[in-house]
């Protein structure tokens, strides 16, 4: 059983809380972790049954889509719930199972780093569970007497996720006793004996049992306690004959956690569970509204016979309620107006706010309510940065008078990440709790200093030591049985400190925010309007500065010949290709104008782009234009190249005015890999390339370079954290800004307020102080907005506005090309249309997937395609012992006998399908990105073309 508090980013990517505002105040725990219509012509029918159930004619296009938000928001939580209670009490072959309905299964023991199988759990208090079944009749628990000083709980959650009711040592003391759990329509009397009768809003549920552990040597003591937690039916407590049987309930089989997240089968599952959960007298009008489109109790929900309007009014339902779900995370979970309090707990607590019911079940299914359990995360330390045990040692130090203040007990919990599990070290220990404070070492002052880090800190220090992985981690501290001073917010959990570090070293995090702090509107303006900048200044950089870049050129005005595809050790670039010779030449034209002199080429496509930080994209040269049958000279400047200002010049075939003085040019050669000695002739060309500056051309001596200090350079986030405005007022006085652009304008109108204008010195004291935590958080927010964007199944929207010059795109395709990848070319020279599931899920690694594509189906390319798999989350491909990441003529491709292909994705090769149309999934599972590349497209043909989509392999 999972009950850490933490918010993981799945394969949607949502955005991570990191503020040191969360970690104090925001807890979630986690069970079982993760886990639009135009106007409607006619009717669509669902059935109930065997009666047919026709969707209201009288729906509107916007009332439909509003419906199946509310719906989806308010269905969440019991579809999540069910699929674990499908797993724990009705599939038998499934791990996680626990017992058949209204029996209860013991765990006798603590989870230790063998436990693989349930994310962030607690090694605290083994747990007991029974799924409940009250339609035939009550169920009675007796609980044993327990020691006084041993905590134990009885959670008992009903199908809608609320906490309706708990035993244990706060509500009903550590005597025991036996209660009644009910369910909504017993009508009976209470028999003698019973203490209580609980009742449950609906017919199935949850019964959720903690029972402390006070050392491993205690184990055998909590065994016996398990023991005695009996759970019988009302006539067996009675000694009765068992009433008549309730109907045998033909279970549906649960999605899986992704696909909860925008299949239409969610609603057939929410329909189900309805039929468990008579209506509340509060919620007879929302179920009135959730009927007009199919949603209620036993109906079912066939998606195959909506219209395609209906359909995507109910898809674009389902996509707004994640939208409502990420503002609230965003605006108020961020900054700690709600908390774990505030979203687990009874009907009353919760005063129907489906919102927050459904966030507490994406972050932490069944968590406990505050006044039993709170839990305190710990993600970064105390400058706000992410942990780290790898290069780093903490300290967590409690004040002598300030130790967690609870009633029962607290514990620190360590947790590997990512894998979010507990972790190995030589001392077997997982976490350090309230029970073991007498044997722990005191400060000289009284108060307790727990050492967080990898290696032993030394004999001395090693009872205080809780083992960090060597890597990244996270942290709980759970407070069982909370006392009022947690409840009310007056007692705060320490920071946890750097311990190799005297002071932060985060200039994002060193100064306090302005007092007037940019509203959220502001900060995603700002970014917005600096993406491109701040992509581009990275992408730059890597590729002259940084020599663990593969294709790193070594310095400026210098090449690097790539004489290989691409393989999975380029990480600098996301989603690179791997069917194109790159041969990038990063310039400075500062000091003196660049020429290039290109080669004559022996292939069907070769395409130059050239870029500077504002990302705007030019294409001068290309084999679509007719270029490179002969060999060509072409200059580079800028408006402030020293000694050029655009004059003709002897020699050379063309010139291109940058808008930067420092850019790339990018030449993609398609190599015909399947031709050897075609191959060796492109590569020679490519090596024959000359880069030189303007004066070396002329015969002149090369110019003195001017000194530059680049500011550090890394990835998007990481500037957007760290230095931001640095960042830009380099980037300012090095690109040329037209007063008549619109987008120009903007950016500079945004910056000017915070200290940053073209030919300005940096100087820290002189520019705003920003919270750069919060900038990064929105820049990985707009990051993953972007590549659902990219890989929307109805096609980019923004695609013909991709990668062009300056004055021929927008904001928002800028964004979008430079948060997903910044290096492309505009539509008329390639598309990079993505593939996605046919059933609307996102792509897993670990199902088998057919992308299937007759013979008039292929892309429509004038000179080649080619399909290549990434991971989600990185962008990067996925390694494999073949070095194979594409399907296409450079990488290798069979087609079948009609002219058609299959293209199969598997861990492993399927039977019967050539090694060529194979590519690996690779051994973990992970979210999968499919990207399909269209080099000379035909434009017109495009257009009406669809990309395949993915098909699961049964």
């Amino acid at each position: 059983m999972a009950t850490v508090a933490i918010f993981i980013p799945e394969n949607d990517r949502l955005p991570c809380l990191r503020s040191e505002q969360m970690f104090k105040r925001i807890a979630f725990p986690v069970m079982a972790c993760l886990v639009t219509l135009t106007l409607w012509a006619g009717f669509s029918q669902a059935t109930t049954g065997n009666k047919s159930v026709k969707l209201s004619p009288e729906s509107s296009a916007g009332e439909a889509k509003v419906i199946a938000k509310e719906a989806y928001i308010y269905g969440f939580p019991m579809v999540d719930g069910y699929r674990v209670m499908y797993s724990y009490f009705v599939d038998e072959d499934d791990p996680e199972f626990k017992a058949p309905w209204n029996e209860i299964k013991n765990i006798p023991r603590v989870y230790t780093h063998e436990d693989r199988a349930v994310q962030g759990p607690n090694s605290d208090t083994p747990y007991s569970f029974f799924g409940y079944d009250l339609r035939s009749e009550p169920i009675v628990l007796t609980l044993p007497a327990i020691e006084e000083d041993r905590y134990y709980s009885v959670q008992l959650v009903d199908l809608y996720t609320h906490n309706y009711a708990y035993l244990g040592s706060r509500t009903t003391g550590n005597d025991g006793g036996t209660f009644m759990l009910a369910g909504p329509s017993w009508q009976g009397q209470t028999p003698d004996g019973i203490e209580k009768v609980l009742r449950s809003e609906t017919e199935l549920g949850i019964v959720i049992y903690r029972t402390q552990l006070f050392e491993p040597a205690d184990i055998d003591h909590v065994k016996a306690i398990q023991t005695k937690y009996k759970v019988q039916t009302l006539s067996e407590y009675l000694g009765q004959p068992a009433p008549e049987p309730a109907a045998k309930i033909d279970f549906i089989e649960p999605l899986s956690p992704k696909a909860q997240e925008a299949s239409l089968e969610f609603f057939n599952i929410l329909n189900f569970t309805l039929q468990f959960a008579p209506i509340h007298p509060s919620e007879k009008d929302l179920m009135a509204r959730f009927a007009k489109i199919g949603v209620g109790a036993g109906r079912t929900f066939d998606a195959e016979t909506l219209s395609s309007e209906m359909r995507d009014a109910i898809e674009a339902g389902m996509a707004d309620a994640w939208v409502a779900f990420n503002q609230l995370i965003e605006t108020r979970v961020s900054t700690g107006e709600v908390t774990s309090g505030d979203v687990f707990g009874t009907r009353e607590h919760l005063d129907n706010n489906h919102l927050y019911r459904f966030a507490a079940a994406r972050m932490g299914i069944w968590g406990n309510s505050e006044q039993e359990a709170v839990y305190l995360p710990y993600f970064v330390d105390a400058s706000g940065e992410n942990l780290n045990a790898s290069s780093n040692r903490y300290t967590l130090h409690f004040a002598a008078d300030s130790l967690p203040p609870v009633h029962a007990f607290w514990s620190l919990t360590m947790l590997e990440m990512p894998a979010n599990l507990l972790t190995a070290n030589p001392i077997d220990r997982y976490l350090i709790n309230s029970p073991m404070v007498p044997d722990l070492e005191r400060d000289a002052d009284g108060g307790l200093s727990l050492y967080i880090q990898h290696e032993s800190p030394g004999k001395d220090k090693e009872s205080n030591w809780l083992p960090a992985p060597d890597g990244p981690f996270i942290m709980t501290l759970r407070l069982y049985w909370p006392k009022d001073v947690v409840l009310e917010g007056r007692w705060k959990a320490p920071l946890l400190t750097l311990a190799n570090s005297s002071k932060s070293t985060n200039p994002a995090t060193d100064t306090a925010a302005d007092p007037a702090a940019p509203t959220d509107e502001q900060v995603d303006n700002l970014v917005r309007r600096c993406y491109q900048y701040v992509a581009m200044y990275n992408v730059i950089s890597h590729a002259a500065l940084n020599t663990k870049n593969p294709q790193n050129t070594g310095g400026w005005n210098r090449k690097f010949v790539a004489t290989e595809l691409a393989d999975h050790t380029m990480k600098v670039i996301a989603r690179p290709n791997n069917d194109t010779l790159y041969l990038p030449v990063t310039l400075d034209l500062r000091d003196d104008a660049v020429v290039i002199q290109f080669p004559a080429f022996d292939s069907k496509y070769v395409v130059l782009e050239t870029a500077a930080y504002d990302h705007y994209v030019d294409i001068p040269l290309s084999t679509t234009y007719g270029d490179f049958n002969e060999p060509t000279t072409m200059l580079f400047y800028t408006a402030r190249t020293k000694g050029y200002k655009g004059e003709p010049i002897g020699g050379i075939h063309k010139t291109l005015k940058m808008s930067g003085d420092f850019g790339a040019a990018f030449l993609r050669v398609m190599p015909h890999a399947n031709e050897p000695d075609r191959m060796k002739r492109n590569i020679a060309a490519m090596k024959s390339q000359k880069v030189m500056t303007l004066s070396e051309f002329l015969g002149k001596p090369k110019k003195q370079v001017s000194d530059v200090d680049f500011p550090t350079y890394g990835n998007d986030q990481m500037v957007f954290k760290s230095n931001f405005l640095e960042v830009m007022q380099f980037v300012f006085n090095h690109t040329t800004f037209d007063p008549g652009d619109e987008m120009d304008r903007a950016v500079l109108a945004a910056l000017e307020p915070l200290g940053v204008e073209p030919d300005k010195t940096f100087d820290r004291s002189k520019v705003a102080k920003l919270d750069g935590a919060r900038l990064a958080r929105v820049a990985e927010r707009i990051a993953q907005e972007s590549l659902k964007i990219w890989n929307t199944p109805e096609g980019n929207p923004y695609l013909y506005k991709l990668f062009l010059q300056k004055g021929q795109t927008t904001l928002e395709a800028m964004v979008v090309q430079s948060a997903v990848g910044p290096v492309g070319l505009p539509y008329h020279q390639a598309q990079y249309p993505g593939v996605g599931s046919k059933d609307g899920t996102p792509l897993m690694s670990d199902p088998q997937y057919v992308i299937r594509m007759t013979k008039d189906q292929l892309p429509p390319a004038k000179a080649f395609w080619s399909l290549t798999l990434y991971d989600a989350e990185n962008g990067f491909f996925i390694p494999n012992d073949r070095s194979k990441y594409s399907v296409g003529e450079n990488a290798g491709m069979k087609l079948d006998d009609s002219g058609g292909i299959e293209i199969h994705i598997a861990a492993e090769q399927p039977e019967g399908v050539p090694e060529e149309n194979w590519l690996s999934s690779g051994d973990k599972v992970q979210q999968l990105d499919i990207i399909l590349r269209v080099y000379g497209p035909d434009v017109e043909k495009m257009k009406e073309w669809t990309a395949p989509k993915a098909e699961v392999v049964e």
